[in-house]
């Protein structure tokens, strides 16, 4: 019984000693309050533990020790179910609580993390992480913990610094972010010389990489670079696992058509019977000989065909007529390509787009040129002053008042550069340099030296060159056929160039000979009537013209006030109004217009009084003399316009009404006719008119 008696005794000590030391801890004796707490610690935990972590958890107290208050509160937290519940109410109103133990974590938690946080390292962040799950700053603290250790990987920047952060941080915020710089590192690691090779390896290694698709299309670039056929046929030979091998084909195929044309179609697919893109290749086949024609529908055009049915919904605010295959389209008042499909070849970015041939497209922007080809690729920059026409496997460019030459995918072919140059003609260009002009073969070596004020060619191997305002011939070896004693040398036509001196006209042979021993006056338009066309030439005599053929005969009589050019028929002027001679000289139509232009050596197109109409050459009546103009569309087909609008005429059949803005030629087969309503299209072979059919809801 005594010792029952002792242990109550005691007990009730510890209990007291608690109280006590909440009762200091009040009033803030703090040394009084540790003292009872410490002792009371054994047999009361939680309470006294609670009361110590508050002591050390506060900084207006020698005993502050952060680490201390850490290790009581823990006591205190852990021991607090052990405690008798009349002990929890006996001292809850000290704020030994649950909850107070909890609020007391956390102000001690929050002391840790300012800690962390002012230290700023890895280490702290994840030493407080570890400590303190249950802090209201847990949160930030994994951020900042996370976004340092990130950071640290950035800074090494190597797949390795990555793939330890993943692999130490896998719940990581960051986590995405790491694994996408993991790959772009281990990509640049492997690939950062950008050769092809590197490429093809990272490939081999890394098959499944989210870049692959990246190294695949860098393999595209570097075998396809040569824009050739055998660059081509390279690629979709030894890379059929490439993600771009459709691709591959598609391009393949465009660079097959540098000769536009059905047969080269059929030659692909029986050169290639597996390629990817065979259906394609097969619908252009099928469409080969279709014509499609752009039409307007509120404000938009589209394509149909010639029945007028919507192959091309209308959204583009132009469409053009087709380049071998494709189509310019305009987009907010800017140029680009497309297919019959409507698939983009180039976006809408340029002013002017213009069809050179072999598959190349002159694209200009601000005043400034460049060149594309049939997939769009880019061949040159707009950054040029000018660009030639495809000869001989070579175009002349100038750039920055330089020209210099390249091939069709604008590789620079020829090291030197010029003045000024010219297209190829049968192997030789002319070209000038800071000496004078010259002419250099393919090679871009000189076969006549570049001492001339002038050069032109006469014919393929004859050139006329000037010596201050006088021009003489050479040969292409430089041999002087004629010294420089002309006025005016013109090219060869039917074996002869005229040649002017002191207003004599003469026709030289092409060893620079007179060939006939009369000679004739210049006149006015003489470099154009007077060349021989057909083997007769316009000639003039003392203000009168007549004809010679290539024996220098006269075959009409140097006696009419003039002659205009005609092979059939010769319009004639007499007594200041003309008409139309036969070739034998016979008068068939009198003359009695005031201006006569022959078309096509069928029909004239004739003013009298002046108003327009058109006679056959029987001087037939064909279009009323009436309208105050009439342009040749197409071979019977003419317009004409009465001073408001503009009509068709086919033959002598007025076959639209005078309703129509303008008329144009569109294509060998059909004028197309537009007026506020739209365009429509006159089929000249079937004789037909054709309009867009709307898409009925």
């Amino acid at each position: 019984m005594l010792l029952l008696a002792n242990l109550s005794l005691s007990n009730f000590a510890f209990s007291s000693r608690v109280k006590n030391g909440f009762e200091a801890l009040e009033i803030k004796d703090y040394f009084k309050a540790k003292k009872l707490f410490s002792k009371s610690l054994k047999y009361n935990p939680s309470p006294s533990g609670y009361g110590l972590a508050t002591i050390y958890s506060r900084n207006d107290n020698p005993f502050y020790d952060i680490d201390s208050a850490y290790r009581y509160i823990l006591i205190s937290d852990s021991t607090w179910n052990l405690s008798k519940q009349r002990k929890k109410e006996k001292w809850a109103h000290y704020g030994w609580t649950q909850n107070g133990i909890d609020s007391l974590k956390q102000i001690v938690s929050a002391q840790f993390y300012v800690i962390a946080k002012n230290k700023k390292t890895v280490k702290e962040y994840t030493r407080f992480i570890t400590m303190h799950p249950w802090a209201d700053e847990y949160s930030k603290a994994l951020y900042s913990r996370d976004s340092l250790a990130f950071h640290e990987a950035v800074a090494v920047n190597t797949s390795e610094s990555y793939k330890n952060y993943m692999e130490t941080y896998p719940e990581s915020e960051f986590f995405e972010i790491a694994k996408q710089n993991y790959f772009h590192a281990q990509f640049l690691e492997l690939t950062g010389d950008g050769s092809l090779e590197s490429y093809k390896e990272f490939v081999a290694k890394f098959p499944n990489s989210p870049l692959r698709y990246e190294a695949d299309s860098m393999i595209y670039l570097f075998v396809t670079e040569p824009n050739t056929e055998d660059s081509y046929r390279e690629f979709i030979t030894d890379y059929s696992g490439n993600k771009l091998i459709l691709k591959g084909w598609q391009e393949f195929y465009q660079v097959y058509l540098f000769d536009y044309s059905k047969e080269r179609m059929l030659e692909f697919l029986q050169l290639y019977p597996t390629a990817l893109n065979k259906l394609d290749v097969e619908k252009d086949i099928m469409w080969y000989d279709s014509i499609l024609l752009p039409f307007f529908e509120e404000e938009s055009a589209g394509l149909m065909n010639t029945s007028g049915e919507t192959i091309l919904l209308p959204r583009y605010e132009y469409l053009s007529e087709s380049f071998d295959g494709l189509f310019l389209f305009g987009k907010n008042e800017k140029l680009g390509i497309i297919n019959r499909n409507g698939d983009l070849i180039l976006n809408a970015d340029f002013d002017v787009i213009s069809y050179l041939s072999k598959g190349r497209f002159v694209v200009e922007k601000d005043e400034v040129l460049g060149l594309v080809d049939r997939n769009g690729r880019v061949l040159l920059p707009c950054e040029l002053d000018d660009i030639g026409n495809l000869k001989n496997g070579l175009v002349y460019l100038s750039k920055n008042d330089k020209y210099f030459y390249t091939d069709y995918n604008g590789r620079r072919k020829i090291d030197s550069s010029y003045i000024d140059a010219t297209d190829f003609m049968n192997d030789f260009a002319i070209v000038e340099n800071e000496e004078g002009y010259g002419v250099i073969n393919l090679s871009g070596e000189y076969v006549i030296s570049p001492i001339h004020n002038k050069l032109k060619w006469l014919n393929d191997s004859i050139l006329s060159y000037s010596e201050g305002s006088k021009w003489g011939m050479i040969s292409l070896l430089n041999d002087t056929i004629t010294i420089a004693k002309y006025d005016y040398i013109g090219e060869f036509k039917d074996g002869f160039s005229i040649a002017s001196k002191n207003d004599t006209l003469l026709y030289l042979n092409e060893n620079g000979k007179n060939e006939f021993n009369q000679y004739f006056s210049t006149f006015p338009n003489v470099r154009v009537k007077g060349e021989f066309v057909n083997g007769t030439a316009i000639v003039n005599r003392g203000g009168e013209y007549g004809r010679i053929n290539l024996q220098g005969d006269i075959i009409t009589d140097i006696e009419y006030e003039n002659l205009a050019l005609g092979t059939k028929f010769i319009p004639f002027e007499e007594d200041g109004f003309w008409g139309i001679l036969s070739l034998s000289n016979k008068v068939i139509v009198e003359s009695k217009f005031d201006r006569v232009e022959l078309i096509k050596e069928k029909y004239a197109i004739v003013n009298y009084e002046d108003s327009l109409g058109v006679i056959g050459v029987d001087g037939k009546l064909i279009i009323p003399i009436k309208y105050k103009s009439i342009a040749h569309v197409a071979d019977n087909a003419f317009s004409v316009f009465d001073g408001i609008k503009y009509g068709l005429y086919i033959d002598n059949m007025l076959v639209t009404g005078l309703e129509f803005s303008s008329i144009e030629l569109f294509n060998e087969e059909f004028v197309s006719l537009t007026n506020e309503n739209g365009v429509i299209y006159y089929d000249l072979i079937s004789n037909r008119i054709i309009k867009h059919q709307p898409v009925l809801e």
